[in-house]
């Protein structure tokens, strides 16, 4: 196995990982959709700091799958730039075998 190969399948493997996340992420949206409209009723005083706190979460939710789905699909790609981050530089690798 070649290092490139090596690194494309690290990329793919963190891909997948971020990608099942976020979809079990999204599974329990709903979920938090329907909690946050069951804690504004019934309106009673000093419920505004849990409705708040409910539509924050859920905000923080939806920012989280669309951002791990996001990167999941950078890494699915590999492009270069993902390749000297996953693998490091090769510099020296290359300049270590010509002396040889």
């Amino acid at each position: 196995m070649t290092r490139k190969e090596g690194i494309l399948i690290a990329s793919r493997t963190l891909a997948v990982f971020l990608a099942v996340s976020a979809l079990l992420s999204a599974l329990v949206l709903p979920v938090e959709i329907i909690n946050s409209i069951r804690s504004g009723f019934p309106r009673m005083p000093g419920n505004g700091y849990f409705i708040v706190m409910s539509q924050m979460t859920m905000a923080l939710s939806v920012l989280r799958i669309l951002l791990q789905a996001v990167i999941a699909r950078v890494l699915w790609t590999c492009n270069p730039w993902v390749e000297r981050i996953l693998g490091g530089s090769c510099e020296n690798e290359e300049g270590d075998a010509s002396s040889e």
